[in-house]
């Protein structure tokens, strides 16, 4: 077996996330809009930077439908046709597109929030790409059962699994948008789309990787209570992508012994490094570096001077995504694109695109 390779794009509090898998096999998992990459408008970075490979078979995985993950449609429709060519897939937590668009139609009308319009928008167009290039068996809904995962067709020696959403956390979503397009509630609760968020599991040999969407806090806690065994057992995964940018909802206390265990884990955050990720988040770490437990914590993000300086001191070894103290005089930060290379057996390596003075 091969290296899987994770690849988290600097694109703000957003995500877009190419993962290479052995065997010529690509899953890209959603498409923000590129606010810092330095690319050519309408061009998805994957395939600017070489990553992408139109031979390989390619799944392209919207986590769920927030605007600052499904981006603009035009570097969405160029993975979406690599996808149609390659005879790949479209994974989404939308079980019902044509009922989800009519739905999120009435939403905008009802509440008259442009940001509701915004999105409503591009679903349609998203919806549209996928009824011209895709065969209805190619637009898969992927969730999992309340008392397990599901597994995904991949390549030999990769194991893909569904740790959430479930197909009721779906349609809980599926009532409040209808409640809320015929009056009964005022609003979209901020975490009802998020608990929609994909959780992926990527496991090559021995090495585990999470792709973590925006799932908060409740729906890892819940994941963590279905596939627990008696007594409780960590997931000893290797590397995550944090939910939510690193936000306050996107942990719990204990979290990271859960999927990490004690063994050190690799940490990436996509955010931009001054309003995410947060203290809280940040904090989350404090109690396993009292331990001993050095793990890797990355932001794609350049964390502002102003932001770090009003930090305490403690935080300063986490947001240089060093494993060891370092002095504010002679500071290194990592900033920008973030690849982690992750092995059937062995250590993950870790990687990011630019180093320099804080």
């Amino acid at each position: 077996m091969g290296n899987l390779v994770l690849t988290v794009f600097d694109v703000g509090n957003g995500d877009c996330i190419w993962v290479s898998l052995p065997a010529n096999y690509d899953v890209a998992v959603d498409f923000s809009e590129l606010y810092t990459s330095p690319i050519e408008d309408g061009t998805h970075p994957a395939l600017v930077s070489g990553r992408g490979d139109s031979s390989n078979k390619t799944i392209a995985c919207l986590s769920h439908p927030h605007r600052d993950h499904m981006g603009e449609i035009d570097e969405m429709a160029v993975v979406l046709e690599l996808v149609a060519k390659s005879g790949g897939e479209f994974w989404s937590s939308v079980s019902d597109w044509p009922r989800y668009i009519d739905l999120y139609r009435d939403v905008a009308i009802k509440t008259g929030k442009k940001v509701y319009r915004r999105e409503f928008r591009k679903l349609a167009r998203i919806a549209d790409r996928l009824a011209r290039l895709f065969e209805r068996e190619q637009v898969r809904f992927v969730a999992c059962d309340l008392r397990a995962t599901t597994a995904l067709p991949t390549p030999p020696g990769i194991r893909v699994e569904i740790l959430s959403p479930t197909c009721a956390t779906v349609n809980e979503h599926m009532k409040v948008l209808h409640d809320v397009a015929t009056g009964r509630r005022v609003d979209i609760p901020n975490d009802s789309v998020n608990r929609t968020s994909i959780v992926l599991k990527i496991q090559n040999g021995e090495n585990v990787l999470l792709l973590g969407g925006d799932a908060p806090s409740s729906i890892w806690r819940e994941i963590m209570k279905r596939i627990h065994h008696q007594p409780p057992q960590p997931m000893r995964a290797q590397v995550i992508k944090a939910s939510h940018h690193g936000s306050d909802d996107a942990f719990y206390p204990g979290l990271w012994d859960d999927l990490f265990g004690d063994e050190p884990g690799i940490v990436v955050i996509s955010a931009n490094g001054s309003s995410r990720p947060t203290l809280a988040f940040m904090d989350s770490f404090e109690d396993r570096c009292r331990r001993g437990i050095q793990d890797q914590v990355r932001c794609t993000g350049r964390m502002t001077r102003i932001y770090r300086e009003r930090l305490p001191a403690r935080y300063v070894p986490v947001l240089d995504q060093r494993s060891t103290p370092v002095e504010r005089g002679d500071s290194v930060q990592h900033y920008g694109t973030i690849t982690v290379v992750i092995p059937s057996q062995g250590t993950p390596s870790i990687a990011q695109e630019f180093v320099g003075p804080a």
